[in-house]
């Protein structure tokens, strides 16, 4: 347990809370966030991850790589326009083969030239087809991927969170 000010967090949660602590180990353990290298089961295999810095993408690419090789890796990407797009772009670049760019809806979003731009400063060798929006994007992954294939959504909350309404997943 962490200490604040001489007080643990879990000390001052159990004075607030009516939990034992085997319950609070137990649900710190067990906690998943949505969008945090989120597995999808199914063919093709989706994977979530909000991903939207450079530190967060390396550990993506990380996790990435510790999986099963895929014939073909495909990326739903975007990302606002204030973040690291070439940095991102390059700590994956070599886990994906085709790049699928699209702006989300919010005024910070990138535009799809700006992604495709960071995309090639970032040295992305792979295809990259731009579009409307990331649901545009979701359906074109689907309709294309073979089902050994793995289709990685990442870049932002928002593009995670528009991949999931569009695959019909749940947000909480």
């Amino acid at each position: 347990a962490r200490s604040c000010g001489g007080v643990t967090t879990t000390g001052a949660v159990k004075t607030r809370l009516p939990v034992n602590m085997d319950a609070i180990r137990r649900g710190l353990v067990e906690v998943t966030i949505p969008g945090r290298f989120q597995i999808v089961p199914g063919k093709p295999q989706w994977i979530l991850d909000v991903a939207h810095n450079l530190q967060a993408a390396h550990a993506f690419a990380d996790n990435l790589a510790k999986l099963p090789a895929s014939p073909h890796t495909w990326a739903v990407f975007s990302m606002l326009n204030d973040k690291d797009m070439t940095g991102v772009a390059r700590a994956l670049s070599p886990h994906i083969d085709t790049w699928l760019v699209a702006p989300v809806d919010t005024p910070r979003s990138a535009s799809a030239e700006q992604l495709i731009q960071a995309l090639r400063e970032g040295g992305v060798c792979g295809d990259i087809k731009p579009f409307g929006n990331i649901r545009e994007a979701v359906r074109f992954a689907c309709n294309n991927a073979g089902e050994n294939d793995r289709i990685a959504a990442f870049g932002s909350f928002y593009t995670v969170a528009d991949a999931m309404f569009e695959l019909g997943l749940s947000i909480t």
